[in-house]
């Protein structure tokens, strides 16, 4: 994100939403009382969650095509 030209603040408060997130199911007869830690992806149903996704995404195919750029993915 700091690539991107993210503040440092935005990005400490993005990290502080997703650190220690905590899921339970709902199994139609009531929610479990077991509880999961998620410790990585989005969040589902989180209206910032596709803007992550798509910042992440556009970095993964920039660094894709610069290797091809350089010739990484050519068949010899």
């Amino acid at each position: 994100m700091l690539s991107k030209r993210i503040s440092t603040h935005l990005i400490t408060i993005i990290q502080r939403m997703y650190k220690e997130n905590i899921i339970r199911v709902n199994a139609g007869n009531g929610i479990s009382e077991d509880s999961r830690v998620i410790t990585q992806g989005v969040r589902q149903g989180c209206p910032f969650s596709p803007v992550l996704f798509n910042l992440y995404l556009d970095e993964v195919i920039r660094i894709w095509l610069q290797k091809i750029k350089a010739g990484k993915y050519l068949n010899s």
